[in-house]
């Protein structure tokens, strides 16, 4: 009987079912396994190594018993160049360092990169910070909750900056320091180096010596010491003309000049006399021509060979020979410096866009800076008012990078090594512990705050003189137990600037 269309495929699906089914192939199983294990693999690779984890896994450095990431790395190499930056603003065309540049393609010598120069420098900042660290561990010693609560004002204020720059935190983070260089990076880097800088502190105040030993290195050292008040006033060579006839011109300009002058008063009329037309306003003040400085800062080697003189009484005068004119010189004192230093916070404001090396800060700008510290200055008289919290909004806003994370302190800071405004601000006779204050000068505004006196500088320079010698015996002992090493592989990591 003929089979019906549904009948036949009734059929063909029983005779598949009764057909046994071949199983699959281990060894096709096994390919395939592996085939989707390594496609994963190289997506995870590729992700992985085109992201920040190498550079904050894989090991760059080994100092010691530490091993750091070349994110680690990258902080103190950062640190290193940012505080050369602001420390040398004004310098950096003198020192042939272009900031639009890669530093391996400039160099600091004919035998060292910029690069090199900035990493040399960060090896010496790891030895010395991972050393005196275990040493800080090891004696016992800690933070304070002020040192924490100044390193989270410090964290808080680079958060800050990444929101006013509209700017990712990672992408602020790498912009800063580097490659890798989390908020946790910089965090335990930070809280390293402070433990690090309290410990060697502690360490260096423990010496002590006798009135003694303090007069006698003074006494071997006095020309580096003492300090010099002199008057100074230059008559150049007119080297439009004839130059011989106008360096006899301009020498007998000197010799009556030089003649003339009987005190101090009088040099500083004769400078107003003597300067050309176009001059004479600068030397309106009586002070213009006078000058107070070390021995050893003095750049005129025939000035300070003639200041040094032992013989050399108050009232001393003559004329030097310049490369390009004469020097009209007068002596008035060389004295061990008996004055005061101080202790200082500081809140540096700068203006956005940096300073022009050539026409300085506009008024916008100046403007501007000082608004920003005025308004400092108002959150801190709202708040405790304390040198604690001077310092942790010093920390917040601060931008001189090499004080911020230590609450803005400078010590020790002795007379005119500083601008005049900022001198005059410092070294006020009527300046008291507390005392707050704003002073603009070329590099931004300065929200200040008075910590105390210190002791005359010739006694500082001294004891630190001391100190170093006893320091830098502990030092060779102890960093030679900590060799460091670059490891190559971790260091293809490291993206330099």
């Amino acid at each position: 009987m003929a089979q019906t269309a549904q009948n036949r495929d009734q059929v063909t699906v029983e005779q598949e079912n009764k057909t046994p089914k071949k199983p699959w192939n281990k060894t096709k199983i096994a390919i395939t396994a592996v085939v989707c294990l390594l496609v994963a693999l190289g997506g995870f690779a590729v992700y992985f190594f085109s992201s920040d984890l190498p550079a904050q896994t894989f090991t760059a450095v080994t100092v010691g018993g530490h091993k750091l990431t070349a994110a680690q790395y990258s902080y103190y190499f950062s640190v290193a160049y940012n505080d050369f930056l602001l420390e040398n603003e004004d310098k950096l065309s003198a020192y042939g360092l272009d900031t639009s540049k890669t530093l391996a393609e400039q160099k600091i010598s004919d035998e060292m990169t910029w690069e090199e120069y900035f990493k040399n420098k960060a090896m010496t900042n790891i030895v010395s910070t991972y050393a005196t660290y275990d040493e800080a561990v090891k004696n016992g010693v800690t933070l304070s909750e002020e040192d924490q609560k100044s390193i989270d004002s410090y964290l808080a204020s680079i958060e800050q900056n990444a929101k006013e720059n509209n700017a990712r935190l990672n992408s602020y983070l790498y912009a800063q320091f580097g490659k890798g260089v989390t908020l946790d990076v910089v965090r335990s880097e930070v809280e390293r180096q402070r433990l690090s800088r309290k410990y060697q502190q502690q360490l260096t105040e423990s010496y002590t010596f006798t009135e003694t030993q303090m007069l006698d290195e003074y006494n071997k050292n006095k020309d580096s010491l003492d300090m010099i008040t002199y008057y100074s006033f230059f008559v150049p060579i007119d080297n439009a003309g004839d130059p011989t006839q106008s360096a006899e011109e301009e020498r007998q300009k000197a010799e009556e000049m030089c003649a003339a002058v009987t005190d101090a008063q009088s040099f500083a009329a004769l400078a107003r006399e003597y300067a050309p037309d176009g001059e004479k306003e600068a030397y309106a003040d009586d002070d213009a021509t006078r000058k107070v400085e070390y021995l050893d800062k003095l750049t005129v080697s025939a000035a300070k060979t003639w200041l040094q003189d032992s013989s050399r009484l108050p009232g001393d005068k003559t004329v030097l020979d310049g490369l390009d004119g004469y020097y009209v010189m007068y002596y008035e004192n060389r004295e061990r410096p008996e004055t005061k230093t101080v202790n200082v916070r500081q809140i540096l404001i700068t203006p956005e866009g940096g300073v022009s090396e050539e026409t300085g800060m506009t008024q916008d700008q100046k403007d501007a800076v000082m608004k920003k510290a005025e308004e400092i200055l108002k959150e801190y008289q709202s708040g405790e008012q304390t040198e604690s919290a001077f310092g942790a909004l010093a920390a917040k806003y601060s931008a001189d990078t090499s004080t911020a994370s230590t609450g803005g302190l400078y010590e020790n800071i002795y007379q005119y090594q500083q601008s005049k405004d900022l001198n005059d601000w410092c070294f006020d006779a009527a300046r008291k512990p507390g005392d707050t204050g704003i002073v603009l000068s070329d590099r931004g505004a300065h929200l200040l705050y008075f910590v105390r006196d210190g002791e005359p500088m010739w006694r500082i320079q001294v004891r630190t003189s001391l100190t170093a010698v006893k320091i830098a015996a502990y030092q060779e002992e102890l960093y030679a137990k900590y060799p460091y090493e670059e490891n190559s592989f971790g260091m293809q990591y490291f993206v330099s600037i």
